[in-house]
């Protein structure tokens, strides 16, 4: 921040008008803010505001902690919309934005202006960014989006992934973990330099004399601070406490802290009879939990940092947590972990830590991670995060670009990577998004990009609205997913990516639907055979009637190139994939071995059998896992077999955690349609080896030493059984996979190289 420019902080404070004020949002909020205010770190603005909501109530005794605690700080009321049944959120956004607006000029703000925004998603309120601004999130997580099938139960989820909007409007995103920030690369393809990971901190109570709580709490308690969410496994940690407790005569309480309804805590007082809820406690009682606690017990499926470890170790208690990335990130060495999946595991684990096994080894790591896990550190990495910032810079006009993809939720990887690119392609693009979809259609995702983009109907698509973009791209696959951008393709010149060169299948329907001819279709064919085509089919026509291609192969880019008559440019730009900045922690028992993306007998899946007969691998857990393409008998067959486990469409979320998790990844074809491989990208980029056809297109590409390539399905069992007694060649192979990846396929390359493709050509639709 420049000192000399009058600038000025204005932080939306909703978040302390609603439940979320007394819970880990709340405390996390008015812990920064606090810290930055007395370390006079916020100095540089000419003022620092708290925008209020005048629908909504606040706590008078909140209010003067917050006044006391921060000052100097202002207050700004603001006539701010709150959701109801009546109002989309897309529509309250507008309402909200001029609100917000509006009062700011009225405010008498002269000079620039930081909007931050302490929490987005709360179910009270609607908040948003004002019309000119630098634009400043804290972000918690992206939980609904991770596990959509709970959540599109719980809330309306279509609400939520609007509020999207404002993480790609963003400037700046500060989050509270790496484990954050590398979710929101790999699950949005958020630019890494937008997102800056500022940590937290316990909550400071050194100044407060701890208080029992008013219920009856025993000497021999373990205290669970939870809350009333699917996602806080609490259903199996009560099962695993119920083990550990049954095998010391019961003579432990659960002391489970947070609101419950009383559903909840019916279901769970049927598993255990040594159950006490206390309900909210004050900050005193808390404090008094901790300290008096034999151990914390904390089995959430996820969390975006974790207050309660945090505030375990600020009063040196023992920790039994899930073994999750985000408590790995906070220490691989300080908690006894569980595998929060099985509540055996839980109940061995609790003994283990009130055995006092490896406490003083674990407690040594208190003080570094406490040293590491201070607000003093968290307001330090803000303020760098601010100055790290670029300036703010004049709106330029962006090309106006309509993108042809598959539709983003769908079977489609190719829709995936072009929602995970938005990010990045809209620092250069103006974009329009024209969404195909197949008869088959069905959504496998979350469709977010909607919500942060422009987004119609592929069939919509004409030679007027064609007229009015400087330049049109079209994703051309092999499948029904692409069948009005190859329609739109062959007669309206744009930017075709290619990420299949065998087109045959997607051309039959084509003509099958009415599209083309079947004389047209014959003809595409008859120029195959003229031309002694090898490496593609039906892909001339098309190629021939673009302004130019992108392919992410020599493979593709030869076979395109042997199909020109006329000098249309050929672009090499490897396939965008985020990679995240955390290391994958792997289990060294046992042997997980992995196939994964579509699941078909075209990937290796018939030498699977013959690898768990191996007497060597005996040892070893197959896992198969992607969307399901296999006939029922061969998947049953399968799921049959002592050693595999089959799992059929799992979310984004369990199928990049799974990925992360395994030792090796079989991707080997026995046939290749000129694709590049998604999930053999996405498999190292967490430093996991993939076993390749070495021999074969795209694959045969890749530098030897970041894949292991064989040359026919008998070598993999063989191959197998070497890395498995040599498992340091996994990780030679796994890191050099890894840094491959992180250097060779940003999204944010892609989109330059793209941009330079377009700006190069002196060609324009309305020249047309």
């Amino acid at each position: 921040m420049n000192a000399m420019d009058p600038i000025h902080l204005i932080i939306d404070g909703q978040v302390f008008q609603t439940s979320s004020s007394h819970r880990g949002m709340g405390k996390y909020s008015l812990s920064l803010i606090q810290i930055l205010q007395q370390n006079s770190l916020l100095q540089p603005y000419t003022s620092v505001t708290l925008v209020l909501n005048k629908n909504l109530s606040i706590d008078k005794n909140l209010l003067e902690e917050i006044s006391q605690k921060c000052a100097p700080i202002q207050w700004l009321f603001v006539d701010l919309k709150i959701p109801s049944g009546d109002t989309a959120v897309k529509s309250l956004q507008v309402l909200n934005r001029n609100s917000l607006t509006k009062a700011i000029q009225q405010h008498g703000r002269e000079g620039k202006i930081d909007f931050l925004i302490l929490s987005l998603f709360l179910g009270e309120t609607c908040a948003v960014f004002p019309e000119v601004s630098r634009k400043l999130l804290l972000f918690y997580d992206l939980i609904p989006l991770l596990y959509p099938d709970r959540y599109k139960k719980r809330i309306n989820y279509a609400d939520y992934l609007q509020h999207f909007s404002s993480i790609f409007e963003s400037d700046v995103i500060f989050t509270i973990s790496q484990t954050v920030a590398d979710d929101l690369k790999i699950y949005l393809g958020i630019m890494e330099k937008k997102i800056i990971n500022i940590d937290g901190a316990s909550i400071d109570r050194s100044n407060l004399n701890g208080k029992k709580p008013k219920v009856n709490i025993p000497s021999k308690f373990i205290l669970m601070p939870s809350g009333d969410e699917l996602r806080k496994n609490n259903v199996r940690a009560v099962n695993g406490f119920e083990l550990f407790n049954a095998s010391h005569h019961n003579k432990y309480q659960l002391v489970i802290t947070s609101q419950f309804n009383d559903s909840t805590q019916q279901e769970l007082a049927l598993l255990s009879k040594n159950i006490i809820f206390t309900g909210n406690v004050s900050e005193e009682e808390i404090q008094w939990l901790y300290v008096h606690a034999q151990l914390v017990l904390f089995a959430s499926e996820y969390e975006g940092l974790g207050l309660p470890v945090l505030e375990g170790i600020s009063v040196g208690q023992k920790i039994a947590c899930s073994s999750i990335p985000v408590f790995k990130e906070i220490s691989d060495k300080a908690f006894y972990f569980f595998d929060h999946f099985h509540p055996s595991s839980i109940a061995v684990t609790i003994d283990h830590a009130l055995q006092d096994k490896d406490w003083d080894l674990k407690k040594r790591e208190y003080a570094e991670i406490l040293n590491r896990y201070s607000w003093k550190q968290t307001s330090e990495k803000f303020v760098k995060g601010l100055d790290g910032c670029k300036t703010r810079e004049e709106k330029k006009e962006k090309p106006r670009v309509a993108v042809f993809t598959p539709h983003p939720g769908g079977f489609s990887a190719v829709g995936k990577v072009v929602a995970e690119s938005h990010d990045s392609l809209k620092e250069y693009f103006d974009i329009d998004y024209f969404i195909d979809r197949s008869s088959q259609h069905k959504l496998m995702r979350p469709y977010y990009l909607s919500a942060v983009a422009n987004c119609f109907e592929a069939s919509e698509f004409n030679v007027e609205k064609y007229a009015s973009y400087d330049a049109t791209l079209y994703h051309i696959g092999n499948n029904e997913y692409h069948l009005e951008t190859i329609k739109n393709a062959l007669y309206l010149p744009g930017y075709v990516i290619i990420h299949d060169t065998f087109l045959e299948d997607v051309f039959n329907v084509l003509e099958r639907k009415g599209y083309i001819s079947m004389k047209r279709f014959e003809l595409e064919k008859r120029m195959d055979g003229f031309l002694d085509v090898q490496n593609s089919s039906c892909l001339t026509s098309l190629v021939n009637n673009q302004m130019g291609i992108v392919v992410h192969s020599r493979y593709a880019a030869n076979a395109v190139r042997s199909l020109l008559e006329k000098p249309v440019p050929v672009v090499e730009i490897n396939l965008p994939v985020s990679a995240p900045l955390l290391e994958q922690k792997k289990s060294s028992v046992p042997f997980h071995i992995g196939l994964a993306g579509i699941i078909s007998d075209n990937k290796g899946l018939r030498i699977i059998e013959e690898i768990v007969a191996t007497k060597k691998m005996k040892e070893s857990l197959i896992t198969v896992f992607g969307f399901d393409f296999l006939k029922s008998e061969i998947s049953e067959r399968l799921k049959k077999q002592p050693g595999i486990t089959v799992i059929a469409n799992p979310s984004d979320f369990e199928f990049q955690s799974r990925l992360s998790k395994l030792d090796v990844l079989i991707n080997y074809r026995l046939a290749y349609k000129g694709e590049t491989s998604l999930s053999t990208l996405e498999a190292m980029r967490y430093g996991v080896p993939v076993i390749v056809r070495g021999d074969m297109g795209w694959y045969a590409e890749l530098p030897d030493e970041t894949v292991i390539k064989v040359y026919n399905e008998m070598e993999i069992p063989e191959t197998l059984k070497r890395l498995f007694e040599d498992r340091s060649q996994l990780d030679k192979i796994g890191n050099s996979a890894k840094l491959f990846v992180q250097n060779n396929f940003s999204s944010g390359n892609y989109a330059s190289m793209l941009s330079e493709m377009i700006g190069r050509s002196k060609t324009r639709h309305d020249s047309l």
